[in-house]
């Protein structure tokens, strides 16, 4: 029954309770039965996936956790000790602290404090400092409701997590030049990574000196440049108000909120934005330096950042399309070559770059990125040794970013999808823009076919998928000229979403 939820499910059901009509509202009694309606769709699916596992938890006492309970004075509820089994969870639950509750509150209210600020100035208004002092302090406090051991210190200092193999690095070179022969032997998130994961936190803890401090600094990091490409590329095809805006909402986010702090897989969603930015520039020598940097970048801290190589080529493909364009052949593919060439350029210097890293130091990415897919996969493509398994693991792939993106999101990004098919600012932006999110949607679905990820932790490992996600929100709030009351509302509606979420879950990484 698992597998039964699919796309196209939802995809009737929400075009089922949508009205053709315009409104500038996004909170009248129709959205919010859709509303209502996708978030109960989601839940029965989670609550269908685990009545084997609370059955058994019923019959059977609780068992602590491997490697015993987690520090700090954390009440888990009953028979819900393990995390394995957990999605959409991933993590244990929790009964908050008295103290935690109080943080959580006090971030709530900053966040309600602030979207009527600007909903009062005009969210033009908002400045990016707000924007990532707001944003960034609510991150930290909602991770900090956990206690500073368990919510920002153990992320990034736990005994297995990347930090116990960045101590032991004495030659940032040497760690490349040997990987290889290393890879096996280093915990479990290191091995299936790049060396550039492992580098990244080696660098900020020989800088900081302290794993709680690494963990801030990742959070800080990776919200600056986030915020800062996504102003850039959504002002390109959005007005100033609402880029402001939606920079703001992407740091609401749970999956941002919960997985920015401490984790590597920040660093590459930001890795993510800079090549959006850069790959969308006017300059074509920023295009080229700037998609180059960051597809390495990418590239050497995640395998999955692959994933870009062929997001672009769909969406040059896609850019190449004209329906009543009666070319040949062969002028096609030339038109093709023409315009795709900032890409190719691109691609090939990052290929040569790993063959220069394979001749001088040794490293072979391939090597490295084959041994990650037989730990992933030991017995092989999952469809053909475990097809069950494959099918229940791809939708709980597609049911994790949903889960985490939330039932309020989910519903005007799929409205937007129709909003993306009228006109918004030029003629030019809005098409590039609609195959920019098919392209991103088409590419993630191949991976997913492909097998990757194992396991539904995508809401953690794809939030690179994120702003192309709210690139729909923005077009539906754009063309149905939501109030602004109404986009304060959502701001609030997203971040109480975060609150319960990271109030009720310990997530695991």
């Amino acid at each position: 029954m698992r597998e039964l939820w699919s796309s196209h499910t939802m995809s009737e059901l929400i075009s089922g309770l949508d009205s053709e009509q315009a409104t500038a509202r996004i909170f009248d009694k129709g959205h919010v039965r859709s509303y209502l309606l996708v978030g109960l769709a989601i839940a029965a699916v989670a609550l269908l996936y685990h009545i084997p596992t609370l059955l058994t938890a019923i019959r059977s006492p609780p068992m602590p956790p491997e490697g015993g309970l987690p520090p700090g004075n954390i009440g888990f509820l009953p028979g819900m000790m393990g995390f394995e089994s957990l999605w959409p969870l991933w993590g244990q639950l929790m009964l908050p602290s008295a103290l935690g509750i109080g943080v959580a509150v006090t971030a709530g209210l900053i966040v309600a404090l602030a979207a009527r600020r600007m909903r009062e100035a005009g969210f033009v208004k908002m400045g990016i400092l707000t924007t990532l002092a707001v944003g960034t302090l609510v991150a930290f406090l909602t991770n900090l409701s956990h206690g500073w051991e368990l919510g920002v210190f153990s992320p990034i200092g736990g005994a297995s997590e990347i930090l116990t193999d960045a101590i032991a690095i004495t030659n940032p070179f040497s760690f490349i030049s040997n990987y290889s022969i290393l890879q096996p032997d280093l915990s479990l998130h290191a091995q299936t990574q790049p060396p550039g994961a492992t580098l990244a936190i080696y660098f900020l803890y020989s800088l900081l000196g302290n794993a709680g401090l690494v963990s801030i600094a990742i959070l800080v990091v990776s919200s600056v440049l986030s915020v800062f490409f996504i102003r850039g590329v959504f002002s390109r095809i959005f007005n100033r108000e609402l880029s402001a805006y939606v920079s703001f909402l992407f740091l609401l986010l749970p999956a941002v909120q919960v997985y920015y702090l401490a984790n590597v897989y920040a660093l590459v969603a930001t890795a993510f934005c800079g090549l959006l930015y850069s790959y969308l520039h006017e300059n074509n020598i920023v295009r080229v330096a700037g998609s180059t940097l960051f597809l390495f970048i990418g590239t050497f801290m995640s395998f999955m950042f692959v994933y870009s190589f062929l997001f672009l080529f769909l969406f040059e493909v896609l850019q190449c399309r004209h329906p009543h364009n009666r070319e040949r052949l062969l002028q096609r593919l030339k038109r093709f070559a023409i315009q795709s060439r900032i890409f190719v350029i691109a691609t090939l210097i990052v290929g040569l770059v790993y063959v220069a890293l394979n001749v001088f130091l040794g490293f072979s990415y391939l090597d490295a990125l084959l041994y990650a897919s037989s730990l992933e996969n030991p017995s092989g493509f999952l469809l053909l040794t475990d097809p069950l398994s494959y099918f229940v693991t791809r939708a709980e792939n597609v049911l994790d970013i949903a889960v985490f993106f939330g039932p309020v999101l989910s519903v005007l990004a799929f409205r937007g999808f129709s909003a993306m098919g009228e006109p918004f600012g030029s003629e030019h932006d809005s098409t590039r823009t609609r195959n920019l999110v098919l392209a991103a949607l088409l590419a993630l679905l191949l991976l997913f076919l492909a097998g990757a990820p194992k396991k539904g932790e995508t809401a953690r490992i794809c939030m690179f998928i994120l702003p192309i996600l709210l690139m729909p929100v923005a077009a539906y709030l754009e063309a149905r000229a939501v109030t602004l009351q109404d986009r304060a509302r959502l701001l609030g509606i997203v971040f109480l979403q975060t609150l319960i979420m990271q109030l009720l879950v310990f997530w695991i990484w």
